[in-house]
Parts: structure tokens; C-alpha cells; sequence
């Protein structure tokens, strides 16, 4: 009898060794489907550090390096004919307006860039029996993506917005004139000028902001 009730004790102790595990495991599963809906588990928060640390050494390794440029610079000008390098030193302009693509100012643009090999174009005001028309900021960003999809080599288009792209666009900022802005003492607004100069230049398609000469 007494071997017996020792034997039944021990089933007993072993039993309870063995859903120990299986309590331990239903206690640590709701922390785990916690952990796994929020994202905070250490697995996962070091795979989306080095999704990160991936993402950004690929977005480094995308840039060109300036001996890649300096390469490409160098091939893509042995491969120009006489003309297209002439034509790289010739500007033209455009009003960046709504143009039809079978209008005659059209024409002339794509003859341009595929006959002359121009270098770029410049925006500028157009002549109207109401006076000077300005460009928009929507039409001349279409004119100059069909531009560059057109030319063989990168177009470089630039505008006269010495006083902010409001010289040359309807939508543009205007600001005093560089004097004015030196008068006033404070490099900061000479700053704040350049770069909201740049940033309503670069959404229009236009990358070289060029005062105007005259001679």
C-alpha cells in the first residue's frame, strides 16, 4: 500500500514537471502576439534597423561619384559630332506657356533640341498688344520635361529671377532688389530670398537662376 501511494505521489510530481512548460508557454503567449502587433519585438526592431541602415548605404551608393561624372562627361563628349558640341554653347528661349504640340512655337523648340543640339533654353517674358505675359509655373514644368525627354544630353534651363521668380512667373514671390536686400544688414534674408528663389525655380524645371545683363 504504501509503495503504491509513494508511486501515485510521483506521477503526480511528474506530471506537474510536465505542463509546467506548457503553463509557462500559454502565460508568454499573449505578450508575444502583443510584441508581434505593435512591432516592438527586438527581432523586428533590428530588422527594420538594418532595413534603414540598407535603405540609406543604397540611396549613398546611388549618387554619383565625381570621378563617375568626370567618366561620363569625358565618353559622352568623344561620342558628340562637331555639330552637337557647337550646339552645347547655344541658348534659345521659351514662354512657359500652354503649348499645343502641333503649334509653330512648338516646332521650333523640338528643332532646336533635335536639329540645333542646343544647351538649354531660357524663360522669358512675351510681348502683347496688353503688354509683357508672364509664364506660369505649371506650363513651363511640362514645356521643360518634354524638353529634356526630347534631348539627347541634359538640358540646362535657366531664367532671369534676380528679384524671385516673380520676374518671369505669374505664380512666383517677388522680393526688393539685392541692394535693398544688403541695406537691410541681415544675411539671413539674403538667404531666405536664395532659397525660396531656388526651391519655386527647381518646381517649375528651371536649375540655373541667372541675373539679367545688359550691356
Amino acid at each position: 500500500m504504501g509503495h503504491g501511494r509513494d508511486f501515485s505521489n510521483m506521477n503526480r510530481r511528474t506530471a506537474g514537471l510536465m505542463l509546467l512548460p506548457l503553463i509557462l508557454l500559454f502565460l508568454m503567449t499573449p505578450k508575444v502576439r502583443s510584441q508581434s502587433r505593435s512591432g516592438k519585438s527586438p527581432k523586428n526592431a533590428g530588422s527594420k534597423s538594418a532595413t534603414k541602415q540598407n535603405a540609406s548605404q543604397a540611396a549613398s551608393n546611388s549618387k554619383p561619384s565625381t570621378a563617375d561624372t568626370g567618366a561620363w562627361v569625358e565618353s559622352t563628349l568623344k561620342g558628340m559630332s562637331v555639330e552637337e558640341k557647337v550646339g552645347q554653347l547655344l541658348f534659345t528661349t521659351y514662354h512657359g506657356s500652354f503649348t499645343a504640340t502641333d503649334a509653330a512655337a512648338y516646332a521650333q523648340m523640338m528643332h532646336d533640341v533635335q536639329d540645333l543640339h542646343v544647351g538649354g533654353f531660357i524663360n522669358v517674358t512675351q510681348g502683347s498688344p496688353l503688354g509683357f505675359l508672364k509664364s506660369q509655373a505649371y506650363p513651363s514644368a511640362v514645356l521643360s520635361n518634354q524638353l529634356q525627354a526630347k534631348s539627347r544630353l541634359p538640358l540646362l534651363i535657366g531664367a532671369d529671377f534676380e528679384r524671385g521668380t516673380a520676374m518671369r512667373l505669374d505664380e512666383g514671390t517677388s522680393f526688393p532688389t539685392a541692394m535693398a536686400v544688403a541695406a537691410a544688414g541681415n544675411p539671413k534674408d539674403a538667404y531666405t530670398m536664395g532659397k525660396v528663389t531656388a526651391l519655386e525655380a527647381r518646381a517649375a524645371g528651371i536649375q540655373w537662376i541667372m541675373p539679367q545683363t545688359r550691356t
